[in-house]
């Protein structure tokens, strides 16, 4: 099968990434084949290559990249039920057990969720992880209606995807955003879009928000605390808090790294401490069930998660060059 194959860790650049033939894997008794129609980079793919997670992956190159994907099932592992060959699927992998860039994929069967009535494979694929992430952190951030919150990226697969799903639970939402995506989000729920670009943060409204969402880290995530209330949350995808969400998705952490974790993030979780603020940090696992459940709502509530272009698997790298010199307004596809 043709497949996007990480060959070795490289820090930037692609030379370490193929398009390849492989074998075609064969599922395990917890597992389905899926023939991919579709799979949506991210970020979390740059990650992977770079290395930045190895010590803590049990899976070492080669191996096939991509972690959102939407396919069709061809085979099901002995143990699985309640999926059968030819159910329309979608789902994330987690940034462990990759592979979606390929014509096929094993998937653990809890991680399947129904594809979305109405959505296109590739719509599907580009969704997966945006829906979980978004999901998981105004879940324990607790939001619900009545609250206000704010969304940075909005422009972004989690960020509208969060905008969404609180406006949905009856929050009200802001966000920072391009200004050029400002009619976009405020179609999504958004009450007001803050241009990044001429409105930093120290001008936003202090002490306004129940519940801030960051997918930076750094200056955005000091920044954000305070326009958070007391006793409000800062969901952060970049400042950890524990291994549990990494060990979810299949990562082998050696000992020292739950010590040095605190160490790590030692800056950020004081900071919040001395605002009053509560800090969950967030690392998206895969979530078949909730997934499902995700799918089915966001449809219900008309949204069309946003593409920006699609390409054809065997040009795989050239759709990574798009997705990271290339600007693009949404999500970059793979069709397969």
């Amino acid at each position: 099968m043709l497949s996007l194959t990480l060959n070795r860790f490289q820090k930037s650049g692609f030379q370490g990434i193929a398009l390849q033939e492989r074998t075609s894997p064969q599922p395990q008794a917890h597992q389905v084949l899926v023939r991919m129609k579709a799979a949506a980079l991210n970020p979390a793919d740059l990650h992977i290559a770079s290395g930045e997670m190895k010590m803590m992956s049990p899976v070492k190159p080669p191996f096939v990249l991509g972690v959102d994907g939407a396919g069709v099932v061809e085979q099901v592992g002995a143990a699985v039920r309640g999926v059968a060959a030819g159910d329309a699927v979608f789902f994330y992998t987690g940034l462990v057990h990759c592979g979606t860039c390929a014509q096929y994929m094993v998937v653990d069967a809890q991680a399947l969720a129904r594809k979305p009535e109405g959505w296109s494979f590739e719509q599907a694929a580009a969704s997966a992880l945006a829906l979980l992430c978004a999901n998981l952190s105004l879940s324990r951030a607790g939001v619900k209606a009545g609250q206000r919150v704010l969304v940075h990226g909005g422009g972004g697969a989690v960020g509208s995807a969060a905008i969404v799903l609180a406006r949905a639970l009856g929050a009200e939402v802001d966000t920072t955003a391009s200004a050029t995506d400002a009619a976009y989000l405020q179609s999504l729920g958004a009450s007001t879009v803050f241009d990044y670009k001429t409105q930093p943060l120290n001008r936003l409204p202090k002490s306004a928000y129940d519940m801030a969402l960051d997918g930076m880290g750094g200056a955005m995530f000091l920044q954000s605390l305070p326009l958070i209330k007391t006793g409000g949350v800062i969901a952060s995808l970049k400042v950890m808090t524990g291994l549990h969400d990494m060990l979810r998705m299949g990562m082998k952490p050696p000992a020292i790294v739950k010590w040095l974790l605190p160490l790590m993030f030692r800056k950020y979780t004081r900071a919040a401490r001395t605002a009053g603020v509560r800090l969950e940090g967030v690392a998206t696992y895969g979530d078949g069930h909730s997934l499902s459940a995700l799918g089915k709502r966001v449809v219900a509530l008309g949204y069309q998660p946003r593409i920006a272009k699609t390409f054809a698997l065997h040009e795989a790298k050239t759709a990574l060059d798009f997705f990271v010199n290339g600007q693009p307004k949404g999500k970059v596809v793979v069709v397969t």
